[in-house]
């Protein structure tokens, strides 16, 4: 089946968000200790600042319900954990490298592809991390109800915010 233009747009779209995404978090640990360019934090920086935008503003950083390349998080002992994130460090080698264990940035974050309100929400997630011990991080990241190793499915993160309710009333809206 092939894509439309507009189909094939949408994707690279979505992708260029998600490398984004990404680069904006690696700036941003860029001159942090060399623990925060790991991949634990690494991933915990995208996981809370999805949580974080979509607490606030109604949407994950990258739409979790259309992206090509998914947001998937997964429960583990470690509490939740991106897919997207060992995808795209070996499999975009223009962009991302793993040196040492840590993951280093090829190219700068163009903002363009993030709104402001994605920016706020990747500086939140990375003042918490770095005022949180790895137990707080993992208990916050951690989902009970869920077997470990089985995928976090969307409205599961939506009905643990605090703000559920009008979450759901808003994101059910026609």
């Amino acid at each position: 089946m092939d894509l439309t233009s507009e189909e094939k747009y949408r994707k690279e779209r979505r992708y260029t968000k998600l490398v984004n995404h990404l680069r904006l978090v690696l700036e941003h640990f860029q001159h942090k200790e060399l623990k925060y360019r790991g991949i634990f934090y690494v991933n915990k920086a995208l996981y809370f600042s999805d949580i974080f935008h979509m607490e606030k503003w109604g949407r994950l950083i990258c739409d979790a319900r259309t992206a090509e390349i998914s947001w998937d998080y997964y429960n583990l002992k470690s509490g939740a954990f991106s897919n997207r994130l060992s995808y795209m460090v070996t499999g975009d080698i223009e962009n991302f490298k793993i040196v040492n264990r840590r993951i280093v940035n090829l190219r700068a974050c163009n903002k363009k592809h993030l709104s402001g309100s994605d920016e706020k929400a990747v500086i939140e997630a990375i003042k918490y991390l770095e005022n949180s011990t790895i137990k707080e991080i993992v208990q916050a990241s951690y989902y009970h109800d869920i077997p470990i190793g089985q995928k976090i499915d969307y409205w599961d993160i939506v009905e643990a915010m605090p703000n559920a309710s009008d979450l759901i009333e808003y994101l059910n809206y026609d």
